[in-house]
């Protein structure tokens, strides 16, 4: 399993000591984009990703909560960004998020999907031949021990579908 902290729990105030223990720790970091739009959300842009490139060699992971995927992949693809996650919401059609995934591939990034807690997973599964990214499925076990109820119903449905992809032979070599 790849952990990758959030840089959104980062103590700024002490980012030189947090990149030491990140540095020696951690083999990726992880960037929840969120545009206000898309999400209620607003967190930062791609300077921060920038200033996080030039002192880390550490894989970049940008998750975007927004609502122009497209347009903000080319600016993170050029500020450092390693992979790219994207909603499955933010697009109208899968053909569209065919599109993206081979559109993030352009800048030679590793792709992946995201969908919200109320969209039903088997809407990505096509998808999922096409990404390099997904959920761990252990870590979806972590949160559903901690989930209850509706939530807990969702998180194993998300599971379901990952694990009976992974099993049915027609996985990519990344999934194995």
């Amino acid at each position: 399993m790849i952990l990758a902290p959030s840089i959104l729990s980062l103590d700024y105030s002490r980012f030189n000591e947090s990149m030491e223990v990140l540095n020696r720790k951690c083999r990726w970091l992880h960037f929840d984009v969120m545009d206000g739009n898309f999400v209620p959300n607003l967190s930062f842009g791609p300077d921060i990703l920038k200033c996080f490139r030039k002192n880390t060699s550490l894989f970049l992971d940008v998750h975007l909560m927004v609502k122009d995927p497209k347009f903000f992949t080319k600016v993170f693809a050029e500020n450092g960004a390693d992979g790219i996650t994207f909603h499955y919401e933010a697009l109208e059609n899968k053909e569209e998020c065919l599109e993206l995934i081979d559109y993030i591939h352009s800048f030679y990034l590793k792709a992946g999907v995201s969908i919200k807690p109320g969209t039903d997973p088997e809407a990505i599964k096509e998808l999922l031949q096409d990404i390099d990214l997904e959920k761990d499925s252990r870590e979806l076990k972590e949160i559903l021990e901690t989930a209850t109820g509706q939530k807990r119903a969702r998180v194993i449905k998300r599971l379901e579908v990952v694990e009976a992809f992974r099993e049915s032979g027609n996985r990519p070599e990344w999934m194995i």
